[in-house]
């Protein structure tokens, strides 16, 4: 992903697709995907949209963060407590984060990133 988003207002939580006109990414689903970005903006509700597309398999595959969030990893928490599944959340340093992101690979295959 090229630019931080917000939870709330920025990814709608019926469908799991980026919503917001302003995000270079509008119209992409987060499903399958990692999401990988320094960091996620907007207010606490956005534990509830990562909580609500998580509950209908539509959210994303893993977080790959340079700055801790502890709003959108509550969201994941709390799906994996309710039965509805869990993803992995990496925090890298900023040096870690810029090295490796757009060049995440997993047993020799390229992730779906932005």
């Amino acid at each position: 992903m090229t630019k931080p988003i917000s939870l709330w207002g920025g990814v709608d939580p019926v469908t799991g697709v980026i919503c917001d006109p302003r995000h270079p990414q509008v119209g992409e689903a987060l499903a399958g995907r990692m999401l990988v970005l320094e960091r996620i903006v907007g207010s606490s509700s956005g534990s509830s949209i990562m909580l609500e597309i998580l509950s209908k398999g539509l959210g994303p595959a893993g977080l790959v963060l340079s700055e801790p969030d502890s709003i959108a990893v509550l969201g994941v928490v709390v799906s994996k407590h309710m039965g509805y599944g869990e993803i992995p959340v990496i925090l890298l340093p900023a040096s870690e984060f810029n090295r490796i992101a757009g060049n995440l690979r997993i047993d020799g295959a390229s992730l779906s990133t932005w």
